[in-house]
């Protein structure tokens, strides 16, 4: 039985974006929020990332392994210029984490 009260699109938007990313690891948080980095420049994907995958956990009631193994675009950046080139923004502990993460956030 869960007292809960559900994520909202609006609450995914609001404040779990902002509050998931740095909560996420140490290194992805040197890597794609600290200043001077060589993923700077993803940062918009990372969080585009966990926008898309709180809300597939959270408002469509997906499973981690449903999104790992059918939704990987949305967890993966592409650069238009080079199609052939695809950066895993996260890893699947990673989105195990964000679905831990999301928990406590709507807890």
């Amino acid at each position: 039985l869960s007292f809960h009260q559900n994520l909202t699109e609006l609450g995914v938007n609001e404040g779990a974006v902002a509050w998931i990313p740095p909560h996420l690891s140490d290194r992805k948080t040197t890597d794609f929020i600290s200043r001077n980095e060589s993923y700077r420049r993803y940062r918009a994907a990372l969080v585009l990332v966990v926008s898309c995958d709180l809300r597939f956990l959270f408002v469509e009631d997906s499973e981690v392994p449903c999104i790992w193994t059918h939704k990987r675009d949305y967890i993966s950046h592409f650069n238009p210029q080079e199609v052939c080139t695809r950066i895993d923004v996260i890893s699947l502990p990673e989105l195990w984490r964000i679905h831990v993460l999301g928990q406590k956030y709507r807890s």
